[in-house]
């Protein structure tokens, strides 16, 4: 099993967020512990999870793009 990098699991809150929408409470906070589980601090993971999701929501067309990406 591969360790995931913290830039892969920012690319693919970025790539939910964009894609679904806003995520509820609780996938929030499973994005946190998922950060955290990387070796981040509770409040930077909180913040960075933060920043992740206002991306997401900035640009919903991202997720698309790179999905159709060869």
């Amino acid at each position: 099993m591969s360790t995931m990098s913290l830039i892969e699991a920012l690319r693919r809150i970025v790539g939910h967020v964009a894609t679904i929408g806003h995520p509820s409470s609780e996938d929030r906070w499973l994005f946190v512990e998922q950060l955290q589980r990387l070796g981040v601090e509770y409040l930077d993971a909180k913040h960075l999870v933060d920043a992740a999701i206002a991306e997401g929501l900035e640009h919903p067309q991202l997720h698309d793009r790179e999905s159709a990406a060869p």
